[in-house]
C-alpha cells in the first residue's frame, strides 16, 4: 500500500504458541510498562483487564506474526517545524496501518475459525467518541475490540527483530524515523496454512 507520505510493506512469520510464550513473553515486565502509560485503565483495549490473561491466550497451537513496516518519504520525514507536528504525522501513519491490519485480521479470523487476533494498541471503534471505560461503562463493541500483543506480555521489539527481521526505530528531535513498525498476530487452533496474498489483501514476504 502506498500513501502520499509513506509506504506500507508486510512480512509474516509463524511460530508454535508454546515457543512464542517461552521465548518472547515476559508478563510482569510488560505489565510494568503498561502501568507507566497514560492510557492504563482508560481504554478497554488496555490493561488492567477483568480476565485471566494466561487463560486468554491458552488453547491455541500456532501464531501467525504480521509485521507492517511504515516507511516514510525522505522529504516528509524532515518537513516538521515542531515535535507536536511530527507526533501528529506519526500517529496518522500508525492509525492507517492499524485500521488496515484490523480489516486483514477480520478476514483471517473467518479463514481460521476459533482464532484470536491481536492488533494495535490503539482502538478506533468508538472514534471520535472517547472509550466508554472513562465513564466506567462497558465496552460498546466487545465482540469487535481486540487487544495488543504487548498488553498481554509479549516483547514486540524482540518479536520484530528476531522473527520479522525488523528493528524498531524511534523519532529524534522533530524528525520522523526512517520507518515505524506495527506488529500484530493471529493465534490459531491447529495448523497455519501458507496464507495467500489475496486473503491478506496485500503482498507479504514470509520471514525466513
Amino acid at each position: 500500500m502506498t500513501h502520499e507520505a509513506f509506504t506500507l510493506t508486510h512480512v509474516t512469520a509463524t511460530i508454535p504458541l508454546e515457543d512464542y510464550v517461552r521465548d518472547y513473553r515476559d508478563k510482569e515486565r510488560f505489565m510494568g510498562y503498561c502501568k507507566q502509560c497514560g492510557q492504563y485503565g482508560k481504554r478497554w483495549s488496555c490493561p488492567p483487564y477483568d480476565f485471566d490473561v494466561d487463560a486468554y491466550i491458552a488453547g491455541y497451537q500456532q501464531v501467525m506474526i504480521l509485521g507492517t513496516k511504515i516507511t516514510f518519504d525522505e522529504a516528509y520525514r524532515h518537513s516538521f517545524a515542531t515535535a507536536k507536528e511530527r507526533n501528529e504525522a506519526s500517529n496518522e501513519a500508525m492509525e492507517t496501518a492499524i485500521k488496515l491490519m484490523d480489516e486483514c485480521h477480520r478476514q483471517l479470523e473467518k479463514e481460521y475459525p476459533g482464532s484470536l487476533s491481536f492488533t494495535g494498541a490503539k482502538c478506533f471503534l468508538c472514534a471520535p467518541e472517547p472509550c466508554a471505560r472513562l465513564k466506567n461503562e462497558p465496552c460498546r463493541h466487545p465482540a469487535q475490540m481486540r487487544h495488543s500483543l504487548e498488553s498481554v506480555g509479549f516483547d514486540i521489539s524482540k518479536t520484530a527483530s528476531q522473527l520479522l527481521g525488523m528493528e524498531l526505530k524511534w523519532a529524534t528531535g522533530i524528525e520522523l524515523p526512517e520507518y515505524l513498525v506495527l506488529v500484530t498476530a493471529l493465534f490459531v487452533k491447529g495448523e497455519i496454512a501458507e496464507t495467500p496474498s489475496s486473503l491478506l489483501g496485500f503482498d507479504a514476504l514470509h520471514a525466513q
